[in-house]
């Protein structure tokens, strides 16, 4: 642990544990990632890319933090999936143990106050009232929000639907809300 810890101080690199895109809809993954080097590099760091354990384990994640761990990192970024993010939450103590510095890129799917370590999220509340006010200003109204069953009762589902209908009401002076469209 000593070893980590004095690599830790004197590399000049950065680990982002990420899961390469797998649908078009994960783009942020990549914009996130750009953004990143860019302002790592800045700095004078470099930005060392590592995939999340294929089949993830609590002995596979161990594995894959020992290995950054020992090449030497300032900090670890995990920008994980919805699924990624429940396990990551549920081991933490294995996250903590290897590495100090530990920032999680929340792309909505949890609640920030749930994670143990820095946080950098969307806000989905804050775009959903962003785009019911925008709504409102294009003369629309009648809403509805659509909404996969599988999903509905994700945190960046309910908090940008909430979102949606509190910058509506607020836009409309209370007159317009949104209705909620589940299909399964």
């Amino acid at each position: 642990a000593l070893s980590r810890h004095l690599k830790s101080l004197y590399a000049q690199q950065l680990h982002a544990m990420f899961t390469p895109d797998r649908f078009p809809a994960f783009h942020w993954n990549q914009g996130a990632l750009e953004q990143l080097e860019t302002e790592a590099s800045s700095a004078g760091y470099a930005v060392v890319q590592e995939a999340f354990p294929e089949k993830l384990t609590r002995r596979s994640l161990e594995i894959a933090l020992r290995r950054i761990a020992e090449q030497g990192s300032s900090g670890l970024i995990l920008i994980p999936d919805m699924k990624q993010a429940e396990f990551c939450l549920e081991h933490a103590d294995i996250i903590y143990q290897y590495h100090r510095n530990v920032c999680v890129f929340n792309r909505g799917d949890t609640p920030p106050e749930r994670w143990p370590f820095h946080v950098f999220t969307l806000d989905p509340f804050g775009e959903g009232a962003r785009v019911g006010e925008h709504v409102i200003a294009c003369g629309l109204q009648q809403v509805c929000f659509v909404v996969r069953d599988d999903v509905a009762s994700a945190f960046w589902v309910v908090e940008r639907c909430r979102g949606l209908r509190y910058g509506l009401r607020r836009a409309s002076d209370a007159t317009v809300d949104a209705v909620l469209w589940r299909y399964g």
